[in-house]
């Protein structure tokens, strides 16, 4: 959970990424559980620059946060949430995004269980 929370927070940064596509909205990704069994994780970003997680894509949301971005790079952090890193522990991503897919690029991270391997890709929900 506490990997999917960090590839969940990189993705919440930004209002256009490099292709001109827009980061708002839904954006979903798998990655393994613990179990081994593939998990879904939903991501929606908003306008107002605050996004949400919802791990599994159960109605629950279990992260909340906020982003700032630029034309290549954005800074996430968590704000509540069950599996929310501390609000002070901010992550910074480079990103693309196209009509179909988004891919986020650890730069640096304070939150060791965000983020992943370090590359996290999204496809639009």
């Amino acid at each position: 959970m506490k990997s999917l929370r960090l590839i969940i927070a990189v993705f919440l940064l930004s209002t256009t990424a490099s292709f001109g596509q827009s980061i708002f909205g839904n954006w979903i990704a798998e990655y393994p559980g613990e179990d081994g069994q593939t998990t879904k994780v939903e991501i929606i970003f908003k306008s107002d620059r605050t996004y949400t997680v919802d791990f599994g894509m159960d109605n629950k949301i279990e992260v909340n946060g906020a982003f700032t971005f630029s034309e290549t790079q954005m800074t996430i952090w968590d704000t509540s949430g069950e599996f929310a890193c501390p609000t002070e522990a901010k992550g910074v991503y480079s990103y693309t995004v196209t009509q179909e897919e988004m891919i986020m690029t650890q730069i640096s991270d304070d939150c060791k269980d965000r983020g992943g391997s370090g590359k996290m890709v999204f496809k639009k929900g």
